[in-house]
């Protein structure tokens, strides 16, 4: 049934990449056998392909019944891939199907394959024309076309128009999706197809034809889409692919490329992996090997590609949080300086230092990259009293290490900080302010798994961190009591400077992160109360603060520097705006001069994020 192995056929599928971690609220795929969930599946099995079909052993372009990448990804993402014409199926892939041309190229069901331009046209007319726009799409195509006018389909002298032609048809694809409200679509490269087994045994000549006609078809349409501001989220599978063609036992392969695991049979004459999958039809164990027939990958080389996809779709919510995270570390200075403000006067200067440390997670889930560390700083103060308040000025240093979640690697923020505060005093009423200028270094060590290899893409950059607070309170005295409602405002400025990964450890994996700012306004609410035992004072506050700007009003700018001048863009991390607060401690008189406190600080009600943190220290006025 299927008399030719299509280097078109297999090429064309030969490599689909998928998503990411945003939380997207479907996925929807377009191109051909690589990214083919099974499309042709009911097709052979009324045809009476086989045992091997109506086994369930068959009907994608893989070592069956293993998932290829579309399908990985999406259920890393929580949606699934089902072929578009299963129920409620959302991959409109089909093997054999070229970008905008009929027939489809590789022989049997492949050539009543629906162009990539139809198969987009087909989910907008079915959708009124519009695409969800919080949903991720995958454009991928290509290879069939290149197959076809490499086999002859095209003279040699009008090869660069046709490449070029063909470029602008898939361009126009996902132009069409774009136009329609689609904001994140997925478009690979073509892999290295002079590096598969068909163009191997083709010949030398024939093999760096290909390797010539794919890296060709990536530049311009990598050059199209960046020149148009298109801004889609591009998979480097040319050098993917060839970095673990190079690197093939690492990832658990014996074979690097040049043999194939499908075997041929009885029923699968030709050994195509669409009827490929079993027992007695692959060789003993198809997951050491790269390619499951000439031109499409086994379901372990799928895996790769999809953990692949999804390590793009993560990148710009973890490397998000570091413009997060010093929105929390700094909160809590800030407090210390605001309360240092509010202190009684005793004597007309003092000296203070404090240390703080205590846990600062954000777990992992789809709203936000997710961090787990150990903040801590030491902060040092001197300020001058009068009996309305007083002026002071502090200097802080800070640490904060924490691991991406997922294992996701991990970074750290070291900031160092000057700050100016105060407070005024007028009877029961009183009024601290503090401000705070710091600077941020930052160093990146972002894990990317694929398969059974774990690549540590290396980063540095700085930042800096502008805060000003204030905080009003109002006293009751009971006796030793003393009471009253509290209130803050503190904003912030975050800026964390545009970086370049390293890429020692492989070009198709290293980014370049565009500068983020995040900004906050944080306001608090409470009551707070304290007791004067004489040679102690305990004191408690309970509150609300609510962040009054949201996480996700920025977005995190990701460029894929071995294929793409353009970018991409995600959303920041989801973080709830409102907490409730718990300030727990005591104020020790130790001598006429000498003072010392110890305290605890919570928040608690933001979903899936921990923080909370103990502090101390000693005052000393003269």
């Amino acid at each position: 049934m299927f008399a030719r192995q299509p280097l078109g056929l297999a090429i064309a599928a030969l490599f689909a990449l998928p998503a990411s971690a945003a939380d997207f609220t479907n996925t929807f795929f377009f191109g051909d056998s690589l990214t083919d969930s099974g499309y042709f599946k009911p097709i052979l099995t009324a045809s009476g392909a086989g045992t091997l079909v109506n086994a369930g052993f068959a009907g994608k372009f893989t070592t069956n019944p293993g998932p290829v990448w579309s399908e990985a990804l999406a259920a890393k993402l929580g949606t699934t891939a089902a072929p578009s014409n299963t129920a409620g199926g959302t991959n409109y892939a089909q093997g054999g199907a070229r970008v905008n041309s009929t027939p489809g190229f590789g022989g049997g069901p492949a050539t009543t394959a629906t162009p990539i331009t139809g198969q987009v046209g087909a989910y907008l007319t079915a959708n009124g024309g519009a695409a969800d726009s919080h949903a991720l799409y995958t454009v991928w195509g290509g290879a069939n076309d290149l197959f076809y006018a490499a086999g002859g389909g095209v003279p040699v002298a009008s090869l660069p128009t046709f490449v070029l032609t063909t470029v602008t048809q898939q361009v126009g694809a996902v132009e069409a999706l774009k136009n329609a409200g689609a904001k994140y679509i997925i478009v690979p490269s073509l892999p290295n197809m002079g590096k598969t087994p068909a163009a191997l045994a083709a010949g030398a000549t024939a093999a760096a034809g290909l390797t010539q006609l794919s890296a060709s078809y990536n530049s311009q349409l990598f050059g199209q889409m960046a020149a148009k501001g298109l801004n889609v989220i591009p998979l480097d599978t040319f050098n993917l692919i060839t970095e673990v063609q190079a690197n093939a036992a690492a990832f658990g392969f014996t074979n690097s490329g040049t043999a194939t695991a499908c075997l041929t049979t009885a029923t699968n004459p030709t050994g195509t992996s669409l009827l490929c999958g079993a027992p007695g039809s692959t060789v003993a164990n198809p997951q050491e090997y790269i390619f499951a027939d000439g031109v499409h990958p086994t379901t372990h080389t799928h895996a790769i590609l999809a953990d692949y996809a999804y390590s793009m779709l993560v990148a710009p919510q973890q490397i998000g949080m570091l413009a997060e995270t010093p929105v929390r570390t700094r909160n809590t200075l800030t407090n210390t300086l605001l309360d240092q403000g509010m202190e009684s006067p005793t004597k007309p200067s003092r000296l203070w230092v404090s240390a703080n440390g205590g846990q600062l997670k954000y777990a992992d889930s789809p709203e936000f990259g997710g961090a787990d560390g150990m903040p801590w700083g030491i902060t040092v103060g001197y300020d001058t009293r009068t009996q309305f308040g007083g002026l002071g000025v502090a200097f802080n240093g800070g640490s904060y290490k924490p691991d991406f979640a997922a294992d996701g690697g991990s970074y750290s923020q070291t900031e160092l900080s000057a700050s100016l505060y105060g407070g005024m005093v007028f009877g029961q009423l009183g009024l601290s302010f503090a401000g705070t200028i710091g600077y941020i270094n930052y160093n990146t060590d972002r894990d990317v798994h694929l398969g059974n290899v774990t690549r540590t893409m290396s980063g540095e950059t700085e930042g800096s961190n502008v805060s000003a607070g204030m905080q009003a309170f109002y006293q009751l005295q009971s006796g030793k009591l003393t009471h009253g409602p509290v209130a803050g405002l503190t904003a912030q400025r975050v800026q964390v400077r545009a970086f370049n990964e390293s890429n020692a450890n492989g070009a198709s994996t290293a980014l370049s992160f565009g500068s983020q700012v995040r900004q906050s306004v944080l306001g608090r609410l409470g009551y707070q109360l304290s007791y004067d035992a004489t040679s102690f004072i305990p004191y408690g506050r309970i509150g609300v603060e609510h962040d009054f700007i949201k996480s996700t009003d920025r977005d995190i700018e990701v460029g894929l520097p071995s294929l793409y001048s353009g970018s991409y863009k995600l959303p920041a991390g989801e973080v709830d705006q409102t907490a409730a607060t718990v300030q727990l401690g005591s104020r020790f008189h130790l001598s006429p001069a000498l003072g010392a406190w110890v305290e605890f600080n919570g928040n608690f009600g933001r979903k899936d994020v921990t923080d909370y943190g103990l502090s101390g220290g000693l005052r000393y006025a003269f």
